[in-house]
Parts: C-alpha cells; sequence; structure tokens
C-alpha cells in the first residue's frame, strides 16, 4: 500500500469529486424507473448507487472516528449490511442520488481541509488497522475499479 503524500492524498479526493459529477451528469437524465432496470448487468444503476452510498457512508464514519478519537477501535461493519439495514433500495433513485451528492460533498469539504497529520490518523477497524488516508484510498479505489464501468454501461452514456 502506498505511503501518504500530500499529491497522493489530492489525487484520491479529487477521483472522489469525480465520481460523484460523473454520478450527477448521468444521474440526473435517468428516471427513477429505468434506474431500476438491470439489463445485461446483475446491478441496476439503482442497485450500484446503493452500494456507493453505502460504502461511502460506512468508511467515512471511519474517517470520521479516527478524526475524532485517538487511535480508536472500531466494529466492522460491512457496507452490504448497512445498505440492507438502511434500504437505501427503497428509495426513489433520484432522492437517493442527491443524498449521496450532499454527503459526498460534506465529506470532500472535510478532506480539504485536513493536514498532514490529519490524514495519517490511525485506528483499527475490524481488527485491522486503518489510516484517514488509507480508508479515502480505498473509497476511491473501489469506485474507479469496481464500479465505474458499470455505471457507463448502465447509463449509456460515453465518459
Amino acid at each position: 500500500m502506498p505511503e501518504y503524500t500530500p499529491q497522493l492524498a489530492n489525487n484520491f479526493v479529487d477521483m472522489l469529486r469525480e465520481t460523484d459529477q460523473r454520478l450527477q451528469k448521468r444521474g440526473t437524465l435517468i428516471s427513477n424507473e429505468r434506474a431500476n432496470v438491470s439489463a445485461n448487468s446483475a446491478w441496476s444503476l439503482h442497485d450500484l448507487l446503493s452500494h456507493i452510498r453505502a460504502c461511502q457512508d460506512v468508511w467515512a464514519c471511519t474517517i470520521y472516528q479516527l478524526l475524532a478519537s485517538e487511535n480508536p477501535t472500531l466494529p466492522k461493519i460491512h457496507p452490504d449490511d448497512w445498505q440492507a439495514m438502511i434500504r437505501y433500495h427503497s428509495q426513489p433513485f433520484q432522492q437517493s442520488l442527491s443524498a449521496f451528492h450532499h454527503a459526498r460533498l460534506d465529506l470532500l469539504n472535510m478532506l480539504q481541509n485536513l493536514d498532514d497529520t490529519e490524514w495519517q490518523r490511525t485506528g483499527i477497524a475490524g481488527g485491522r488497522p486503518i489510516t484517514v488516508f488509507g480508508q479515502v484510498r480505498r473509497m476511491a479505489l473501489h469506485e474507479k475499479n469496481s464500479h465505474w464501468e458499470q455505471i457507463v454501461a448502465l447509463t449509456e452514456i460515453p465518459d
């Protein structure tokens, strides 16, 4: 895993911002009904947004806890369990997209103001050591490498 550098941190923040911008650009053009069609994918766009939103909520929560407490020990919460409990998929797609966007803006605003020491704050989650930088990296790479092509395919809007 790469070590923290301000440039890498900025790159990952930019990736998070880009995911939000791309989802907003595509999502606002998609009706609630169309967002629930899975086509050739196992997931619909609504399923995918619910998953990305749950990952953001769980991983952002760990970031906030790392910043609020000295070396906290946090429980392991799987985003799929969180998504099922909160029932994101029961919300209309456009409402869920708006909620994701506002939560992402809050996260981005906070991350932009971190100093080097805050980026490197540590804790334990699910028995594993984590850092603020590591959690941001995890979220950014997960969205880009695991789900971006799915979003493009489901919206049929090229990059």
